[in-house]
Order: structure tokens, then sequence, then C-alpha cells
């Protein structure tokens, strides 16, 4: 598996291979998308109802995961995005899901994630993997890393790249097999790429006023856990410009989480120094 980086602070998601690292998506292959069954959008959600009106309906998830323990991170959402050329992904796709939780990883429904990207305003009429539209999928539905994944340009299997919405990093999987064994190899590039800077989340405000971030019961937070408050961090780069390790930012304040709302949200409260706006990063404790 041949690996590159992809550089430029504008790349754009793409459904169909277009270029070497970006197009244009347009909205009918959007729409396409979060129809297909590729998609795995299982749920069947109402992504037409805003959270904030559905609250009585928090807490009714079967699949929140076990309140964590000391020292457990929680989950991290990822956004997987194939292309409608790959007509046989279910395989590979099927396993990326199933094995993410036990690395760690919460990879969120494509049917939410393109629907995200089709009504969010950060994301008209500009690229999609632009600046504005990763930091707005960071905010909701909490993409840490927006992995796209499309035929290879050359032979067979596919290639995929991967946009990290926390450190502003691009990368390429030039070709891995379309197959378990190919899903395997695409989840350790993954799992590398998460693990260069720690769990965060953002927060954003609703409509009725709260704060809310993009995380809950079921990437494994829990009711009245309290969560630090960081300036950004910085990434730290090679020569080449790869990405090699991360510097968090200072902590700022702290913030409670006093309610969940469903599967991906989580009602936060300020309990000492700022409180935090869309910059900021929510992170774990130092000591946790």
């Amino acid at each position: 598996m041949t690996l590159s980086v992809c550089r430029g602070s504008a790349l754009i998601l793409t459904l169909a291979v277009l270029s070497a690292c970006a197009t244009d998506i347009t909205q009918e292959e959007t729409l396409a998308l979060t129809d297909s069954e590729l998609a795995l959008d299982r749920e069947q959600s109402d992504w037409q109802t805003p959270f904030w009106e559905s609250r009585t309906n928090a807490g009714s998830s079967q699949t929140e995961r076990p309140d964590t323990v000391s020292g457990d991170d929680p989950l991290t959402n990822i956004g997987l995005v194939l292309a409608p050329s790959i007509q046989d992904g279910r395989a590979l796709v099927e396993t990326l899901y199933s094995d993410g939780q036990g690395q760690g990883l919460r990879p969120l429904p494509g049917g939410l994630v393109a629907e995200t990207i089709n009504t969010a305003d950060a994301c008209q009429n500009q690229a999609t993997a632009s600046d504005a539209c990763l930091a707005s999928l960071a905010a909701y539905p909490g993409v840490r890393l927006l992995v796209e994944i499309m035929p290879a340009q050359e032979g067979d299997g596919l290639s995929a790249e991967l946009h990290d919405t926390s450190l502003n990093a691009h990368y390429r999987i030039d070709r891995f097999a379309n197959s378990e064994a190919g899903a395997d190899a695409l989840m350790d590039e993954i799992n590398r790429r998460v693990a260069m800077a720690p769990w965060s989340s953002r927060v954003f405000q609703g409509e009725d006023g709260g704060l809310y971030i993009s995380a809950s019961r079921v990437n494994g937070l829990n009711q009245g856990q309290r969560l630090d408050v960081r300036e950004p961090g910085k990434a730290v780069r090679a020569p080449s410009g790869q990405v090699v390790a991360f510097r968090p930012g200072q902590s700022v304040g702290r913030v409670e989480i006093v309610e969940f709302v469903g599967d991906y949200l989580a009602v936060v409260k300020t309990v000492s120094g700022q409180t935090p706006d869309d910059r900021h990063w929510i992170t774990l404790p130092a000591s946790q």
C-alpha cells in the first residue's frame, strides 16, 4: 500500500474520481449516496427534524456503550463516504463498521454524513473539503476524520483520501483491496492518523440557546462528566510536510455534560473558566 500526502488547505470531497486528489461533489451525487444501500444508513432517521425538537427521544438508544472507566478514551467519530461508482463495496464497508468500535472508532451512518454535507451552509457553493466545510462537519455530526473511498486510478482495488478535521491534514492511500483484508489495512491507517491527536469535540449553539457537542453515551461519555476547554493545538510537521506529532493547546476552562440528546449529541454547561466557542477543543482532562 503506497501512501502520499495531498497538500493544500482546500481539498474537495470526491464521490467519483475526477482528479488526483479532489473534485466537486454535486447535489445529485450526495442524494444518490444518501439513498444508496451502501450508505449503510440503517436507522432511517428523519434528517430534516432539528435535534432540538426531538429532545423527548433522548436516551432511547439501544446501542449505548457502557459507561467508561478511568483511563478509557471516548470513541472517535469518523465519516465514511463511498463513491457511487463502487458497485460491490458492502463487505469492505461492513467490516469497517463492525471493527470500528473495537479499535476505538465510531463510524457514523453514511446517510447522516452525506445529508449534512448536502445541507450545511458552510459546504454550499464551495469545495466540500474546504476549511469551512470540514470545520462544520467537525461541529456536527462530529467528524474527526473524513474518509472517502473510491476506485483506484490505476489497476484494480480502491483508493482513499483521509481529511483530519482537527489537524487540517490530508492523506491519500493509493491502492488497497476491495475486501475484508483491504478494510483491515484501511482501518490500520485510519487508526494511525487518529492517534496523532487526543480525542476531542467541538461545541455549537443550538436554536434553543444550549451548547452542544457531537458525542454521546454511544461514544463512551457519561452524564455529569467534566471536560476541558482548550485553545486549538498545533500539529508538528516534518520538513516533508508530514504530520508527525501534536502539541495540545492551553486549558482555559471546563464544561460538564448535563444531558444526552439521542445517539449523537450532549448538552454541556460551563462550570469554570471560558465559555467555549467553535474554535475551542473539548477534551478529556489531562489527568484522565
